[in-house]
């Protein structure tokens, strides 16, 4: 504990903290605990602090988040003279009499000055670092780790600025060589890097490749980074090759400047032959967020290790073993104790402690040298030391807000008008109206014997502030009409008002004393008392408008409060509070007792979503420029009678934890979690899924609603079927493969959010996986931990900016008609006639031609979902990002639907529009049910639902459950029916999904032969189209949506075009492939299956145009002129 003096004492009564030798003062083990006890008490236990901090015992941290020290458990009572008897306090005593006391303090003197100001800057590195042990030790460990087994290794270190992290990394890296040293391990070349001070980002390789043992030069005909790659993927002759280790500071800029850099840095570390141990450091708590999910993608995971923000105990600590080196007592301890309690609720930057506790001095050193002018011969007092007001005034200055300042400065009537408004709009956001505000303005002028100003000057006034940016006025022609709203936090007036506050009652007092007084002598002349003004330019507020002085600190208090004070990662200044938090299996018994059962157990959190939107939700999770990064948003429409009526849950997913990605038979299985990439050719690679969940127990949780909350989400392409008919359909036959898409893609997703609208909550879902070799009180904290990042990320301190988009229902005028197609009109026109030779001939009775379009589109997807929400809701919405595409679809059908062994497959055939009025609604249904043609193909697909659902049922289980329904949505109705059935007990869902894929809604009848003349007669891959899409939970349960009205953005080729845009200046055009079918039977014409295909496509591509009108300006140049510059 450092020297520092009471607030009314001598500073040579305290110390007693200097450093000696010889004490002869036995040790005190008792720690204490920081809380309220008599001045004589908290003496003693200060002393006893000091005391052990003196003579070497070792204080107990709780944690290395809390170094907050407990209090003693015994005080030895107090004698009859009133005094503490005690072992400390006798410690004290010898300590006094054998030690010398320390200098006395002058501030006037500018050595001792200088030395104070020198022990408090940030430049100063003190000879250990503490609180960040537990942190140290991590990345010791790991340098350790990839040392022995001379392995590469990345750690990615983020935390808050001033958080102690570049200062540890020079700890570390002497440790490192200190440890290397004695193991007898080659000696470490250590590479230090400022991002900052770098002229160009790509200098970082330079620099690495500069300070290798193999002595290359850098310049070449190749790049550094080329010469590094190439250098780490060759086995090195020497077997005593050194490790590198690499620490690059401020890592933050790159992600700036360039990203591309910093992620072929940490791939650096995954080459077969990298001697590389980087430690990227960055002052975010995000930036984990932005680039990592790239990173795990290519098979990168660097450990991450987050310094948090520094505690009250751990700011005052640091603060004191700067001090303590000192000769003298610059500081009284409650100034200290004030100064780590409001950085520590700010920000917990240390940094910034050590900037107030120098600004302090410095008021104090203009105090001193200001009286010295005044009185040079006067000596110097005991008490000058920085004290609590020198504190107060220093915080004031560092933490002041502008607007606090603008507050300060207003005149008396404005300065009314806007605590008026705080009381106003105290527990609300709701506006209110320029009448409402002046009259509770004029009660407060009232109470205060103040004349309030008219209406037309109040509303003059309020225009003023509104210009300041402290009001809001909307527009209305009457004054009295329009709307007021606050701009600036409550807190910030209070602030602002404070010293006004302060001064109310006494001068309350004193004018109401006045006013007796004149009112008596008024009385006895017969004369009415003058209107008196207030001294106080607020005097009455304190009582008029609630803003007491004790709200001040608590208000105050709770806007400094920083986020990561609440969360690990980041969060939302007012968090989403959880709802019946005993209904969630976040305890640890409920934890064991499940742990016990499997091995995969869910933990949630119920939070409200009232201030929630999944779209805003998916946004949080997965940023705007990311577009690889594997996630969906499921949403849903259910039809009805009405237009729509929304669907009750909604489910948002990113960062799954394995992908399976399939093309051909060739499977590539990520293992983000294990950082483990595997290829291999298998016979069925639907197999592959199936197996890992074999692997798991989960527990379902009865509380979890019943919707989709977490395992494999992705789609599975039309040509899975090849997986099943390897000798019917084999990949040899397809069609060509122009965009190379994966067959199949699926991500497990360990963290899913549910939304459920009818009860408006969200459940923020994280599963966990037993790990056997740790302990469940482990498992436990890390899927917490985990839990909590998650919950984090959704409630971000700043939500991101998405276009608003203002939707234009008219939007002919808005983007090019799809001319371009993968067939012309002609070619498929000729193959529907090829089509009906083969009906004609008896070898199908049925099949469905497609042929794909394309439109070109600066609309980014995201923004083309969100408007396919409006112009064709659906029961199967989604919006999902997988490898090589984007898919945005809208179905209506779903392809296969397991739940509890029981599968349900509903055919969907038959359309007619909705009518403009029910009258002519009920007339288009009966005539579509009287439809011979279409109840015909209905009937037929029917019996294919019944063949398919028949494969892998029970006999006797299938049934048709509904036949000939009919189905309402936004723009059509469908005639539908369900056929049901039982699950073998020997088979799973994913065999049902075999015996499904495809439906022959989408292929024909009979199935296998329909598809072989779809090879013949389309001439490229339908990919995801006509294929599924969905989700299979971790139980087995399945819901799989039929790929229909579903556009793919493929990823592998971009655009960068300069076109002018609402929300950036730069945008990607995008290629949108539409692909669209028709029925063909043995009556069709070729004409309408034609017109069929571009209506169908069509529909969809007015999702397009609204998003082009909606999110888009006009181009600066025409279209054809862009095309000629892509050219």
């Amino acid at each position: 504990m450092p020297t520092i003096a009471g607030p009314s004492s001598s500073p040579h009564k305290h110390i007693v903290a200097a450093r000696s030798e010889n004490t002869g003062v036995p040790e005190v083990n008792t720690p204490r605990k920081r809380k309220l006890r008599s001045d004589s008490a908290a003496e003693v236990a200060s002393t006893a602090i000091v005391t052990e901090s003196s003579f070497a015992t070792p204080m107990k941290w709780k944690s290395p988040r809390r170094c907050a020290v407990s209090s003693p458990k015994t005080l030895k009572k107090e004698d009859s003279k009133g005094k503490l008897d005690s072992p400390v306090m006798s410690a004290v005593k010898d300590r006094f009499d054998c030690l010398d006391v320390k200098s006395k303090w002058n501030p006037r003197e500018d050595d001792q000055m200088k030395a104070v100001k020198e022990a408090l800057h940030v430049s100063k590195a003190p000879s250990t670092v503490v609180c960040r042990e537990d942190e140290q030790r991590r990345v010791l460990e790991f340098v350790k780790g990839c040392m022995e087994q001379k392995k590469a290794g990345s750690l990615y270190i983020c935390g808050c600025p001033g958080t102690g992290k570049s200062l540890s990394m020079e700890k570390i890296r002497q440790q490192a060589e200190d440890w290397a040293q004695q193991e007898g391990l080659p000696c470490l070349e250590t590479v230090s890097v400022n991002c900052t001070s770098l002229t160009k980002t790509t200098d970082i390789f330079s620099k690495i490749l500069g300070e290798s043992e193999t002595g290359k030069k850098v310049n070449g005909p190749s790049s550094p980074l080329q010469q590094l790659q190439v250098l780490f993927s060759q086995k090195q002759q020497s077997s005593s090759t050194k490790m590198m280790l690499i620490i690059a500071d401020e890592m933050d800029y790159l992600i700036t400047r360039d990203r591309g850099v910093l992620h072929e840095l940490f791939m650096l570390t995954t080459l077969p032959f990298s001697r590389c141990i980087l430690i990227g450091v960055a002052n975010a708590i995000d930036l984990a967020d932005r680039f990592l999910p790239k990173l795990k993608s290519l098979n990168c995971k660097p450990l991450v290790v987050t310094f948090r923000a520094y505690s009250m105990e751990q700011i005052l600590r640091i603060l004191q073993e700067r001090l303590v080196e000192l000769p003298y007592v610059a500081f009284q301890s409650k100034a200290l104790e004030l100064c780590a309690r409001k950085v520590s609720a700010a920000s917990g930057d240390m940094r910034k402690a050590l900037s107030v506790c120098r600004s302090a001095l410095e008021i104090l050193e203009t105090e001193v040298k200001g009286s010295t002018e005044q009185e040079p011969q006067s000596p110097v007092t005991e008490d000058q030391v920085v004290k609590m007001d020198h504190m107060v005034a220093a915080l004031s200055k560092t933490f002041k807000s502008p607007v606090v300042d603008t507050i300060q400065s207003l005149p008396q009537h404005q300065q009314i008008i806007v605590c008026s408004a705080a009381k106003a709009f105290r527990g609300s956001k709701k506006d209110r109206s320029i009448a409402e505000l002046n009259k509770l303005y004029t009660e407060i002028c009232k109470s205060s014997m103040i004349t309030p100003a008219g209406i037309t000057e109040f509303t003059n006034m309020c225009t003023v502030l509104n210009d300041q940016g402290i009001l809001k006025l909307s527009n209305a022609r009457d004054d009295k009409l329009k709307r007021v709203s606050l701009r600036v936090d409550e807190a910030d007036i209070t602030f602002a008002l404070k010293p006004s506050l302060e001064m109310s009652a006494v001068s309350i007092s004193s004018v109401k004393s006045n006013l007796s007084a004149v009112k008596a002598i008024a009385v006895t002349h017969h004369r009415p008392p003058p209107s008196f003004r207030c001294p106080s330019s607020l005097a009455s507020l304190s009582t008029t408008t609630s803003l007491h002085c004790n709200d001040v600190s608590s208000i105050s208090r709770s806007k400094l409060l920083p986020p990561s004070r609440l969360h690990p990662i980041k969060s939302s200044p007012s968090p989403t509070p959880s709802l019946a938090a005993d209904s969630s299996v976040n305890q640890l018994t409920k934890f064991k007792e499940a742990a016990e059962k499997g091995n995969l157990v869910p933990l949630y959190r119920c939070v409200f979503s009232d201030h929630l939107t999944p779209i805003l939700a998916y946004r949080c999770l997965v940023k705007e420029d990311d577009r690889d990064a594997p996630s969906f948003l499921f949403e849903s429409v259910e039809p009805g009678l009405q237009a729509s009526n929304i669907g009750r849950y909604s489910v948002v997913g990113a960062q799954p934890t394995i992908e399976i990605v399939a093309k051909g038979n060739v499977v590539t299985v990520m293992d983000h979690g294990a950082v483990r990439r595997t290829v291999e050719e298998v016979d069925d690679p639907m197999m592959v899924p199936q197996k890992i969940m074999e692997e798991w127990e989960p527990q379902r949780i009865d509380e979890l609603p019943e919707a989709f909350c977490g395992g494999w989400v992705g789609y599975f392409s039309y040509d899975t079927v090849r997986f099943v008919e390897k000798k019917k359909l084999p990949f040899s036959n397809a069609p060509e493969d122009d965009r190379s898409l994966p067959d199949v893609h699926l991500g497990l997703y360990d963290d899913v959010i549910v939304f459920d609208h009818v009860e408006k909550k969200a459940y923020v879902i994280h599963w966990v996986r037993i790990d056997k070799d740790r302990s469940v009180e482990d498992n436990y904290t890390d899927g917490m931990y985990q839990l909590e990042s998650l919950v984090s990320r959704i409630q971000d301190q700043k939500p991101p900016k998405m276009p608003t988009g203002f939707i234009k229902l008219r939007t002919e005028q808005f983007g090019p008609k799809l001319e371009k197609s993968t067939m012309t009109s002609e070619a498929y026109k000729e193959a529907v006639l090829e089509a009906k030779e083969h009906i004609l001939a008896g070898d199908i009775f049925q099949i469905v031609l497609s042929q794909r379009f394309e439109r070109r589109t600066f609309a980014d997807p995201f923004e083309i979902y969100r408007a396919l929400r409006i112009v064709n809701p659906s029961p199967y919405m989604a919006y999902l990002q997988a490898r090589g595409c984007i898919l945005v679809a809208s179905s209506p059908e779903i392809l296969l639907r397991s739940k509890n062994r029981k599968i349900t497959n509903r055919p969907l055939a038959g359309t007619v529009r909705r009518g403009k009025t029910p009258k002519e609604d009920l007339m288009l249904e009966k005539e579509l049910l009287s439809d011979e043609k279409q109840c015909a193909e209905h009937i037929m697909l029917v019996d294919l639902g019944r063949n398919d659902v028949g494969k892998v049922s029970k006999p006797g289980s299938v049934e048709v459950e509904k036949l000939m329904n009919i189905e309402r949505y936004s723009h059509v109705m469908h005639i539908s029916s369900t056929v049901k059935g039982e699950l073998l007990d020997d088979l799973t869902s994913w065999d049902a999904l075999r015996a499904a894929l495809p439906v022959g809604t989408v292929s024909g009848a009979p199935k296998v032969k329909a598809m072989e003349l779809i090879d013949k007669l389309e001439v490229t891959r339908r990919g995801p189209y006509s294929g599924g899409f969905g989700g299979i939970s971790f139980n087995g349960d399945m819901d799989i949506a039929l790929a229909l009205r579903t556009m793919v953005f493929p990823t592998n080729t971009r655009y960068d075009t300069l076109y002018s845009y609402k929300h950036s200046q730069r945008r990607r055009e995008w290629i949108a492939h539409i692909q669209a079918g028709a029925g063909v039977v043995a009556d069709s014409n070729p004409e309408d299956e034609q017109r069929e295909c571009e209506n169908k496509a069509a529909a969809l591509a007015r999702a397009i145009d609204l998003a082009e009108s909606s999110f888009l300006e006009t181009p600066v140049v025409t279209r054809p002129r862009i095309n000629n510059v892509l050219e």
